[in-house]
């Protein structure tokens, strides 16, 4: 009997060992996921936390509910590396944007100075890796993005935030050839860019909600043809210019936001991305009227709104919208690299349009 006993005891053995194994797992991803909340950020910056999104993308990936929604929810989730010590220029699968790394070859000794200063992007790991998120550039892999865009529209809308980030979204996904600086004598145009695999991308000025809400016209009628991606922004000039208070934008985010869900009622397959406002650091402001109306009250009061989940249902869970949050991305960025108070360096923007990017490859695959 003692021997009998035994043999089932020995027969179980791998069985706990694996059930152990499995829990401990479960148990480091909880742990890593629970250390992403960065702790820099600018002096003045308004910082949304990461710790709900990542509590919520650690009971997914426990429970095994993840799915495309997930993935892009969570895209946003990363830091910035700086200079040698914070391993900016060191080799990352997880690197989606970086500045000032220069040659890492022989004789990059000049270079490696330079490297002091330097700053990348980096997805958080445990996303990336769960999601098969990475960076996604033509540059370095046209057949794949190729095969990724081929045949898509996508359209940007909005204001400077916007614009930028469409910038940043068309260099990864142009031919090498390809002009993709945004430069001309008229700054606030529309933009219009074919990319790779017969790719199209458009960019359209509209800073007001108003003027998103009519851009966004064409695409309500059920027989109607809308881009594969839309990507939202407006407040900032809603913020220098809205004399009689917030109910303006309020309103006009209430019919933006009602025809996006119409839209994506009529044609579930479009994905909605929402870009929230810069972190202003308002040491840098120079006009009075953004140094007047810049205020971190203010903007926290407008980002409240894009938020509202009653009346407003932009992002979700109650609108089809995934935040890429701006505001926290840029918040964490080292100050030097803040232009003007409210625009930043290209590598912030190069880093949005990747994200966006690896939403649209969530749901693209």
């Amino acid at each position: 009997m003692f021997a009998r006993a035994t043999a089932r005891s020995v027969a179980r053995t791998p069985l706990v060992v694996a059930l152990a194994a499995s829990f401990l797992a479960a148990m480091f991803l909880v742990l890593t996921l629970a250390t992403l909340v960065t702790t820099k950020t600018n002096d003045d910056a308004v910082v949304v936390s990461d710790e709900v999104a990542v509590e919520a993308f650690a009971r997914d990936a426990l429970s095994g509910r993840l799915d495309p929604g997930s993935c892009a929810r969570h895209a946003s989730l990363g830091a910035w590396s700086e200079g040698d010590e914070g391993d900016a220029c060191a080799p990352s699968a997880w690197t989606l944007a970086s500045d000032g790394c220069g040659s890492t070859g022989f004789l990059s000794f000049r270079a490696s100075k330079s490297r002091q200063n330097a700053v990348a992007w980096k997805m958080e790991s445990a996303v990336a890796k769960t999601c098969g998120f990475s960076k996604v550039d033509a540059r370095e892999r046209r057949e794949k993005v190729i095969k990724l865009a081929r045949g898509r529209r996508v359209a940007f809308v909005g204001d400077s935030s916007a614009r930028f980030a469409y910038g940043g979204f068309i260099a990864a996904t142009s031919e090498v050839w390809s002009d993709v600086e945004l430069k001309s004598d008229e700054k606030h145009r529309d933009w219009s860019h074919v990319l790779v695999g017969d790719a199209r991308g458009t960019f359209t000025w509209a800073p007001y909600a108003e003027d998103a809400y009519e851009a966004l016209a064409p695409y309500e009628a059920a027989d109607a043809s809308p881009p594969d991606l839309i990507v939202l922004s407006s407040s900032l000039w809603h913020a220098l210019n809205d004399q009689g208070g917030i109910g303006t934008y309020v309103e006009g985010m209430k019919k933006l936001s009602a025809r996006v869900r119409a839209i994506h009622d009529r044609h579930p397959g479009v994905i909605f991305v929402w870009l929230n406002a810069p972190s202003v650091i308002r040491d840098k402001l120079v006009a009075e009227d953004k140094i007047r109306r810049f205020t971190d009250e203010n903007m926290r009061a407008y980002d409240a709104v894009q938020r509202d989940q009653t009346n407003i249902r932009m992002i979700h869970p109650a609108g089809p919208g995934i935040l890429v949050d701006l505001t926290t991305i840029t918040a964490k960025a080292p100050t030097e690299r803040c232009v003007d108070g409210v625009h930043y360096d290209r590598v912030v923007y190069d880093a949005v349009a990747q994200i966006i990017l690896n939403i649209a490859r969530s749901h693209w695959r």
